[in-house]
C-alpha cells in the first residue's frame, strides 16, 4: 500500500469506510494514542446498553443507572481491551498473526467508533422514552404507535451499525494481523473458544460429578 496515498484520513470519519488504511495511518502515527478514551466511552455505551437489555430501570431509577455506567463502564471497557487483546494475540499466533498487543489494542479500541457514534441515539431516546429504555413493561411506548414506530427505526440503526462494526473490527484486526478479514474472524473465534471451553468443561464435570 502506498501510505502517502492515507495520509490526513480522519479517523473518527474515515475508520467507516477504510478502516485497514485508516487503521494504518493510527498505527504508523500513535498506536496508543486516544486508545484507552475510546475504550472508555465504548465501556459506557456497553454498559448502558446491558442495562436497558437486562431492564435494569426496574431495580434502579435512571440516575443510578447513569452513575454506574460512567463509573462501571469506563473500568471495564479498559480491561475487556487488554483481556482480549491478549487473547487475540496469543490466539492470532497460532494462525500466522504478526501484531504486538500494543496494535492490537489500537485495532480494537478504534474499531468501536462506530459504536460509540452509535451513543448518540441515547439523545433521541431518553427524549422519547425516557425510564421506560430501562424497564421491561413500557406503558407510554404500547400505547402510542409513533413511538413504536420511531422505536422500531432507531433499533434498526443500532443493527446495522452493529453489524457495520463487526465488520470494521475485523478488517482493523486483518490489517494489524496481516490476515484478511475472514481469517480474522476465525482469529476471533479462537479466541473465544478460548473461554468457552474451559467453562464448558468444567460445567460438563461439575454435572457429571454432582449428578
Amino acid at each position: 500500500m502506498d501510505h502517502r496515498k492515507t495520509r490526513g484520513l480522519n479517523p473518527l470519519l474515515a475508520i467507516w469506510t477504510r478502516p485497514r488504511a485508516t487503521i494504518q495511518q493510527i498505527i504508523d502515527d500513535d498506536p496508543e494514542g486516544w486508545v484507552l478514551a475510546l475504550a472508555a466511552i465504548a465501556g459506557i455505551g456497553q454498559t448502558l446498553n446491558d442495562a436497558s437489555t437486562r431492564s435494569s430501570g426496574d431495580s434502579l431509577d435512571l440516575p443510578s443507572i447513569f452513575i454506574i455506567a460512567v463509573i462501571a463502564g469506563p473500568l471495564l471497557g479498559i480491561l475487556g481491551l487488554y483481556a482480549v487483546g491478549a487473547l487475540l494475540r496469543w490466539t492470532g499466533r497460532w494462525i500466522g498473526g504478526h501484531a504486538s498487543q500494543v496494535e492490537i489494542r489500537c485495532a480494537s479500541a478504534w474499531s468501536q467508533v462506530p459504536a460509540i457514534w452509535a451513543m448518540l441515539l441515547w439523545v433521541p431516546e431518553l427524549w422519547l422514552f425516557g425510564s421506560e429504555m430501562f424497564t421491561e413493561q413500557t406503558p407510554r411506548i404500547d400505547a402510542d404507535p409513533t413511538l413504536q414506530v420511531v422505536l422500531l427505526v432507531i433499533v434498526m440503526i443500532e443493527i446495522v451499525i452493529t453489524i457495520w462494526s463487526i465488520v470494521v473490527f475485523l478488517e482493523c484486526l486483518g490489517q494489524v494481523q496481516g490476515f484478511s478479514a475472514w481469517k480474522a474472524l476465525g482469529n476471533s473465534i479462537l479466541a473465544g473458544l478460548v473461554i468457552v471451553v474451559p467453562i464448558a468443561a468444567a460445567v460438563f464435570a461439575a454435572v457429571m460429578v454432582l449428578g
